[in-house]
């Protein structure tokens, strides 16, 4: 079993690995409100962090997409390491890509980092 950094290393670890972190990302998240009324209302709550995204590998399923055959990228997202993110979000880079976040087994925290996997929205 490996040591465990002290307070003070794992916070210059975590700046460290913040220095990667090369453009912003909303995490858009929606959730049902009480209307006052016995209804629902949807709000959307925004968040935004430095992160990092890439794209991880191209399954091999291919959908029709704007009339043509295109293969699904599943992209991986670094996120800081108290970053909230569940399944249901939705995360927006900085240049317009929104990524749906798949699962929850695909979202990894660790003390360093969030890794979350994710497909395109079109």
């Amino acid at each position: 079993m490996g040591m465990l950094p002290s307070a003070e290393g794992l916070t210059r670890l975590r700046a460290t690995v913040a220095l990667t972190f090369d453009r912003d990302i909303i995490r858009r998240r929606i959730t049902e409100v009480p209307d006052g009324f016995g209804g629902t209302t949807q709000t959307t709550a925004e968040v935004t962090y430095r992160g990092r995204v890439s794209a991880r590998q191209v399954v091999p399923d291919e959908r029709l997409q704007g009339g043509r055959l295109t293969a699904e990228t599943v992209y991986v997202v670094h996120l800081p390491w108290n970053a909230d993110v569940v399944p249901a979000d939705v995360l927006v880079t900085d240049d317009g890509d929104t990524l749906q976040v798949t699962d929850a087994v695909d979202i990894q925290s660790t003390k360093l980092h969030v890794v979350v996997n994710c497909y395109r929205v079109t």
